[in-house]
């Protein structure tokens, strides 16, 4: 059966991050491998959420935001100075 799926990657790095699943590889449980594709994803800005007070809540990587939504420009961008600054992966 062949399942197609289209993956987000949110990672800083995301090419090199994702590269080794470019190739194919016997020893996986699945088999297969992603290629780049062209994406609506252009509709879409990331937004952060302020840094949390302390360390132990897990870093955020920001969420998406469909840019083609009614309300989309009610969001307010946390400033750079005020993000978590923490690698979330």
């Amino acid at each position: 059966m062949s399942r197609f799926a289209e993956v987000i990657v949110l990672a800083l790095d995301a090419c090199e991050v994702m590269e080794p699943l470019t190739r194919d590889d016997e020893s996986r449980s699945w088999r297969g491998r992603f290629v780049p594709i062209d994406s609506q994803w252009p509709q879409t800005r990331r937004y952060h959420l302020p840094a949390p007070p302390t360390d132990e809540f897990p870093p955020s990587p920001g969420v998406l935001v469909r840019t083609d939504n009614i309300g989309h420009d009610q969001l307010q961008q946390t400033p750079e100075a005020g993000r978590d600054q923490r690698r979330a992966w």
